[in-house]
């Protein structure tokens, strides 16, 4: 697996950073999303699947919503996803 930027430039978001940000959400997004499909076809992996999705949602709004705080949170959340 690859780490894809999650982290502000000196608690501070300049430039191309929010672009690295949104990239790097997009990307655990993608990855979630087929971890997710996986878990949905396991029947004993149906409360994992359940928190996939909670923080997909978590993120998607983040990212809605502008909101920079909520977008690390929500990217070191679907990074932990395994």
């Amino acid at each position: 697996m690859f780490s894809v930027p999650c982290q502000p430039l000196h608690g501070f978001f300049i430039g191309n950073d929010m672009a690295n940000l949104i990239d790097g959400l997009n990307a655990e997004l993608i990855r979630n999303r087929e971890i997710l499909k996986i878990y949905e076809g396991i029947p004993e992996r149906r409360f994992g699947a359940v928190m996939i999705k909670q923080s997909i949602k978590m993120a998607e709004k983040a990212i809605a919503e502008g909101d920079i705080v909520a977008m690390v949170r929500a990217c070191k959340e679907l990074q932990s996803t395994k």
